[in-house]
């Protein structure tokens, strides 16, 4: 959770879009439009198959939801091979990411000294500090 102190535009939500993993996808996308509401496309192929936005102001979430920002979510999901969820309401910036390994708990037989093992957990701390830079700038501006 990010605080930055000044209120976003828009209340956003982005999950990953599962409904196009399921045979299913159309009764899938029906049962996230009666929980979550309409979905939002953002007019990007690559991004719209990767993940759904819903948020009840339309114009505001494609201002929040830059190009770059949307780029940054499609590079994330494909580098890490993860789920990302996040969601922007009143001050903060939430981000959740599903992770089939533990970043901070070394393997009980590995080094904690090992190089390999610390450069991954540094990479996803990186990966983080460049999305919160970037928004940091972005909700000044």
């Amino acid at each position: 959770m990010a605080d930055f102190q000044k209120q976003f535009i828009a209340q956003v939500l982005i999950y990953p879009n599962i409904a196009k993993g399921f045979r299913f996808g159309a009764l899938v996308r029906f049962l996230q439009k009666v929980i979550m509401g309409e979905r939002i496309e953002m007019n990007d192929p690559e991004f719209d198959k990767e993940f759904a936005v819903y948020a009840e102001d339309e114009e505001n979430a494609r201002k929040l939801l830059s190009a770059a920002f949307r780029q940054w979510m499609i590079d994330f999901r494909t580098r890490t091979n993860s789920q990302i969820f996040l969601s922007f309401t009143a001050t903060k910036m939430n981000i959740a990411v599903y992770l089939r390994k533990n970043l901070f708990e070394p393997g009980i037989f590995r080094k904690v000294t090992d190089y390999d093992t610390v450069y991954e957990s540094f990479q996803y701390i990186m990966l983080f500090a460049n999305l919160l830079e970037d928004m940091g700038r972005k909700v000044k501006a």
